[in-house]
């Protein structure tokens, strides 16, 4: 028999509300939770979809390693020594500066989680070269908002009478809030677009 738990999307930053249906601990269907106080019901096309991410054939179950042209399937103690070992002849021949950690987190949380660990695995390395998915998307908008506003505000569309577009095109990257807009939209709210490049508003 099935049964419903309540979860959250973990693709973006917004973590719409899930209503996962499950039957014998396997997640069998998903859609948005009406209850989420943020999404309201609404999940993009990526949430609607993500369990496919648990069971598409094409999803890695073990390490790869590259010959040639040629991928083949390693255990990890060959892959890992096989890692260190090129990050030896990297820092052996062009110093520890030369190596970057990058992570490429979605979800606010997800990025935190992995944050301790790269800066832990950065200091042992000796670089101080460590970025993340948000280093040129995320956390610069917040930084951004609290330099404006003095703390760290949420937009409203629904509930604004005229919305402003700058440099952002919320029906190709963003689809809750393209929704929100479009809502403000129908309730008679302007908007004023500022773009170099023509978008779908």
């Amino acid at each position: 028999m099935a049964r419903k738990i309540y979860s959250a999307c973990a693709l973006c930053v917004h973590e719409c509300g899930m209503e996962v249906k499950v039957r014998d601990g396997k997640p069998i269907a998903v859609k948005g939770a009406e209850e989420h106080g943020v999404s309201h019901g609404f999940l993009c096309p990526r949430g609607l979809r993500s369990l496919e991410l648990l069971t598409t054939p094409l999803r890695l179950k073990r390490p790869l390693i590259r010959e040639g042209s040629e991928w083949r399937e390693a255990f990890w103690e060959e892959a890992l020594d096989y890692v260190a070992s090129r990050l030896r002849e990297v820092k052996e021949s062009y110093g520890p500066r030369s190596i970057a950690v990058w992570g490429g987190g979605v979800a606010i949380e997800n990025l935190n989680d992995f944050a301790g660990f790269a800066q832990r695995f950065c200091d042992a390395v000796g670089t101080p070269n460590w970025v993340d998915a948000g280093s040129w998307c995320f956390w610069s908008m917040i930084l951004a908002r609290l330099a404006t506003f003095g703390k760290y505000v949420l937009p409203d569309p629904e509930r604004s009478r005229c919305i402003v577009l700058w440099a952002h095109n919320p029906s190709g990257s963003d689809p809750l809030t393209a929704l929100k807009v479009s809502r403000a939209l129908r309730k008679g709210a302007r908007l004023v677009v500022v773009d170099p490049r023509r978008t779908t508003w």
